[in-house]
């Protein structure tokens, strides 16, 4: 990054922003998005004084009020898109991506962190948390396939025990897969298994399973937060899109405070508003990662960047087959 940062002064100035970057499909590059960042020192949106072309910045509003996004974060989106409007509408041609998502892709840049789940080399083990029926199992199935399918090595660990069947489901997934599931009963056993993986000194993915909690309930946000402390890990919060705004805001907060600073988006197959997931990332605070967009393990995870969320939010200016994209998760 700091290379391609250079790069991109060198031909754009020093103002100039990385908006987004992609890993190519063949594994041979990245990809990489820039334009050129104006101060901040334009007049609030809609007003007298204001110069972008307000078409665009109409369309993102339209959209954004589509899925349900509230008012006040609207505001900020549109606050962040306006002064770049007019040099995206210039560059989106060129780019081959249409004014409406450049200009989403930059504003969700501004306002919103991403950071992808990472793909090689020694790193935290990761453990994936959220409401029950989120789609943790899931998830972690996909990511340990694509590890599977990397060569590279991967320990999974299920400290879901109460759930009925819920070792079960994920051990299924794991024989297929030829791989070991270890069932961590307490924190204490938990940390005895990570040990363990860590004396053997492998540049191996560690992800773990949790049961779903409910996180208004203070009780079982403490059980959690024992497994948290006990891992040492990344904590990736899974929630499932298409739920109440409000709900997701005030449960994204909660599990931020167990530790969670990603965030996993599920089911996109299955929602038509999109506003929960925006909601949510900004009241944990919360970083976006990875989404899933059907329940099949063999699909994968899709990285979650500026630009692919942005055609998600916005799809009739994007065909269907880039809108949803090939996965590219772990396995790149």
């Amino acid at each position: 990054m700091p290379e391609a940062m250079r790069l991109v002064r060198e031909e754009l100035g020093d103002n100039a922003i990385i908006v987004a970057n992609q890993r190519s499909d063949d594994g041979g590059g990245v990809r990489v998005t820039a334009a050129v960042d104006e101060p901040e020192n334009y007049p609030p949106f809609g007003s007298e004084h204001e110069t972008e072309p307000p078409d665009i910045l109409d369309e993102l509003a339209n959209a954004l009020d589509r899925h349900g996004v509230p008012g006040a974060l609207t505001e900020r989106l549109l606050h962040a898109a306006a002064p770049l409007a007019e040099k995206l509408l210039r560059a989106a041609s060129a780019l081959e991506v249409d004014p409406p998502v450049m200009t989403m892709a930059a504003a969700l840049d501004r306002v919103f962190d991403f950071n992808p789940l990472p793909d090689s080399g020694q790193h935290p083990p990761l453990m994936l948390v959220g409401p029950p029926g989120s789609g943790k199992t899931v998830s972690v199935a996909k990511l340990a396939v694509a590890a599977v399918l990397a060569n590279r090595p991967v320990n999974v660990i299920s400290t879901d025990t109460i759930r009925a069947g819920g070792v079960s489901q994920l051990g299924a997934f794991t024989r297929i897969m030829d791989i070991d599931l270890d069932t961590a009963l307490d924190p204490l056993g938990l940390r005895e298994y990570l040990d363990e993986i860590a004396a053997r000194n492998q540049e191996a993915l560690t992800l773990i399973d949790t049961a779903g909690i409910n996180p208004y309930n203070a009780d079982e946000r403490e059980e959690l937060r024992q497994y948290v402390k006990a891992a040492a890990c990344d904590i990736i919060l899974v929630l499932a899109a298409g739920c109440d705004s409000e709900e997701a805001g005030e449960m994204a907060r909660l599990f931020a405070e167990i530790g969670a600073t990603r965030l996993l988006v599920t089911r996109l197959d299955a929602a038509q508003r999109l506003g929960s997931i925006l909601v949510a990332a900004d009241a944990g605070p919360l970083q976006f990662c990875s989404s899933s967009i059907t329940a099949r393990v063999a699909d994968g995870l899709a990285v979650l960047n500026p630009v692919s969320l942005a055609r998600l939010l916005i799809p009739e200016f994007t065909p269907v087959s880039r809108v949803i994209e090939r996965p590219t998760a772990m396995a790149s």
